[in-house]
């Protein structure tokens, strides 16, 4: 089969690989750069701008565009009174979209990540045009504003938001040839509200068990938490375990609290106040950094897709003990791969187990990274992905 010409649209630059979202749309460029030519065109900060560029052959041509934060932030002011979801506005740039109307004619495929790059696609030349959306970013505000854990100011943005969104989502699925989620539950939740017109696929996210390293003792104490404390979900969830779970645990033994990934110093002050947290930020090796831990929490109450810290626990062999919103995509069995919790209970229940039963505890461990072994490898997941893009025609 010939090889097709893609063009990759995404709203931030996917280097350094860290994080959820860029890490998705890294591996889904690697693993079709294996039957296709890959360009890649990206928005990019300042900053951005000098991030170099790991030499792995996966991108044939990578192209930045400067984008200014204060002249997105005026945007998204102004998009208060004019109905646009206010990170369609943010993510707004006419050098961009003109970027996308001169040269998508020569790609066979153009490919826009997320919701935010969605507005590209109409002025896309390409035979075909896919929408990689990952989530229902509608359906985490849903839950976000209906699970109260958000107040004030933020609640009435989030409320307003989610139903911006929604509509946005639903017209831009319409509109594109194709659209791809990481669940089944987002694409569920979002066929429910009438986006059923254009094909849909569920492709999820995988793991490299290569680079992650054993990290699991189950002598220690420690408890860790994976995630980018800039992401609201995953700053609720730490934070409300720091707050609730572990006042309880720390009047049964000495333990504590490990918060690894990307942090601003305002978020950091949050955790101050609790002497059994360690705060960690960002780091290049999650492996080394969870180094010793006796077992790895995802506490998200609000969220939606795949938690890839839960897949990096199973990979490095760590017990998990994750809220239902978390295990959703996973398929992970309860109390085999991992232990799904949501109460202070029901937390403390599976911690002070895992603690006081080693022999349960090397159970959970073998099992998670053999789940993730069977189940997550990046090319079986992403191999939807493959056959939806062998599909389309040439141009």
């Amino acid at each position: 089969m010939s090889r097709k010409k893609i063009l990759v649209v995404t709203p931030r630059f996917p280097f350094p690989v860290i994080g959820g979202d860029r890490l998705r749309i890294y591996q889904i460029c690697k693993e079709l750069s294996r039957f296709n030519d890959i360009t890649l065109v990206s928005l990019c900060s300042t900053d951005e701008m000098n991030v170099p560029v790991q030499d792995d052959n996966v991108f044939k041509y990578i192209h930045k565009i400067s984008h200014s934060r204060l002249k997105s932030l005026f945007r998204t002011v102004l998009a208060i009174l004019t109905g646009k979801p206010l990170q369609i506005a943010y993510y707004q740039s006419s050098a961009l979209r003109d970027y996308v109307e001169y040269h998508s004619a020569d790609y066979d495929v153009v490919i826009a990540h997320l919701i935010r790059s969605a507005q590209y696609l109409s002025a896309s030349k390409a035979k075909s045009n896919i929408l990689e959306l990952t989530d229902a970013i509608s359906l985490n505000y849903s839950r976000m504003t209906s699970d109260l854990a958000i107040k004030g100011i933020k609640y009435y943005a989030f409320s307003v938001e989610k139903t911006r969104l929604l509509d946005y989502e639903i017209s831009a699925m319409r509109s594109a040839d194709a659209s791809v989620l990481i669940s089944d539950v987002d694409r569920s939740y979002l066929e429910s509200f009438g986006a059923t017109s254009g094909r849909v696929v569920v492709s999820g996210n995988g793991i490299d068990l290569g680079n992650y390293q054993y990290a699991f003792s189950p002598s220690s104490k420690t408890l860790v938490f994976i995630g980018s404390m800039d992401f609201l979900p995953n700053l609720d969830g730490a934070l409300w375990f720091a707050k609730q779970v572990m006042p309880e645990l720390v009047k049964v033994d000495n333990f504590r609290f490990r918060v690894i990934g990307r942090i601003s110093p305002a978020n950091v002050k949050k955790f101050e106040c609790f002497p059994y947290v360690d705060v960690i930020g960002e780091v290049e090796s999650v492996s080394e950094a969870a180094k010793g831990a006796l077992l790895g929490v995802c506490s998200v109450r609000f969220g939606a897709g795949v938690q890839n810290k839960v897949l990096e626990y199973m990979g490095m062999s760590l017990p998990a003990v994750i809220s239902t919103v978390a295990s959703e995509g996973i398929g992970a069995e309860d109390n085999r791969n991992c232990i799904i919790a949501d109460s202070i209970d029901d937390y403390m229940s599976a911690i002070l187990r895992i603690s006081s039963d080693e022999s349960f505890a090397g159970y959970l461990s073998l099992s998670g990274r053999k789940f993730v072994k069977d189940n997550f490898s990046w090319q079986s997941k992403l191999k939807p992905y493959v056959e939806l893009i062998d599909s389309l025609p040439l141009a």
